[in-house]
């Protein structure tokens, strides 16, 4: 049985989602949302998220906010017929998981940052 915040007022939730933000929006850009696109489906998962029941601690509501935000991107597509992308969105999860969910995606951006650093100059 998972725990979860009480739903007392519809708002109550709203406090705690801030922070999500930015995970939400660099796990929907490692999916393949458009920068524009990501700020949409942010506000949309963030929105829904507000109203509902979200699983007690950090690890799980994160987890559960991506899921939400994946279906969010997947119908935004009509992707969800075509098993390629799909596969694409279980693959970015599980990478997610090993290389980003520690810190939201900033090590993921401060080794591109490196990374760039080193291309020579055009």
């Amino acid at each position: 049985m998972t725990a979860t915040l009480p739903l007392d007022d519809p708002m109550a939730n709203a406090a705690d989602l801030p922070r999500e933000r930015n995970m939400l929006w660099r796990y929907l850009r490692a999916l393949g949302a458009r920068p524009d696109e990501a700020d949409d489906l942010c506000q949309d998962v963030l929105l829904a998220a507000c109203s509902l029941p979200l699983p007690a601690g950090d690890d799980a509501r994160a987890a559960f906010l991506r899921g939400v935000a994946r279906n969010h991107w997947l119908r935004s597509r009509r992707w969800w017929q075509r098993r390629r992308e799909r596969e694409i969105a279980a693959v970015v999860e599980e990478l997610w998981l090993e290389d980003a969910a520690q810190d939201d995606g900033a090590s993921l951006l401060t080794q591109l940052g490196s990374c760039l650093e080193r291309l020579e100059q055009r």
